[in-house]
């Protein structure tokens, strides 16, 4: 009975899927990692590992804490179909006007780091993987207790991006296609929870007072 209880409890199986998230996150760096070491040669590998450190150092300035206040935000007023609109609305507004601060940041160290500038393709796809990162929907799905379809899609994105870089990146020139990858993959782990939350939430222009608000207070504010 108390197994029963466990694998129908929200809880129990949100936290199960955020651990699986994890999981899968550091399985995928500890299987592709030696693999990438031995066929890319140093330089090319230090530019895969620059460029993937970049992208992450770029979602956090989108993230800005909206995993936390938004979630709590979302939690709270999730019996409120039109109030989570609005705090959609906010987060993704403020989300927006991060987003070129994201471009501006990028277009500045193109110019100004040699590696990246030599290899654009690597600052593409780490800003596309940054964005992707940023705008993941995981704060929602947190606030409404639904964790487990995002999470299989996310690990199941990872796993296939995982695979393909072992058939792909077969020359010290593959690089770029690893870095190529693994952003695509965070696209569609960001992409299709996005469609899955506008099936949930109807679209709401953002206000400007909802665009700037910060995660302080409610995203979702007038």
């Amino acid at each position: 009975m108390q197994r029963a209880l466990l694998r129908r409890s929200p809880l129990v199986s949100n936290a199960l899927s955020l651990y699986a998230v994890q999981f899968a996150g550091n399985l995928v760096s500890f299987v592709t990692m030696p693999f990438l070491a031995r066929v890319l040669r140093p330089d090319t590998f230090g530019l895969l590992v620059l460029a993937q450190s970049f992208a992450l150092w770029l979602s956090v300035l989108l993230e800005y804490g909206f995993n936390l206040s938004a979630t709590r935000d979302i939690a709270t007023h999730r019996q409120d179909p039109e109030r989570v609109a609005e705090i959609v609305a906010g987060v993704h507004g403020a989300k927006g006007l991060l987003a070129l601060g994201v471009v501006v940041i990028a277009a500045i160290t193109a110019g100004t780091l040699p590696a990246l500038r030599q290899h654009p393709e690597y600052l593409v796809w780490a800003w596309v993987q940054a964005v992707a990162l940023g705008f993941s929907p995981l704060w929602y799905f947190q606030g409404t207790e639904r964790l487990v379809p995002p999470a299989v899609m996310e690990v199941a994105a990872r796993a296939a991006a995982t695979a393909a870089i072992f058939v792909v990146v077969r020359t010290s020139d593959d690089g770029w296609k690893a870095m190529a990858l693994q952003a695509s993959a965070t696209v569609a782990a960001t992409g299709v929870p996005l469609v899955w939350l506008y099936r949930q939430v109807p679209w709401r222009r953002p206000k400007r007072t909802q665009a700037v608000s910060v995660p302080n207070g409610s995203p979702g504010a007038c």
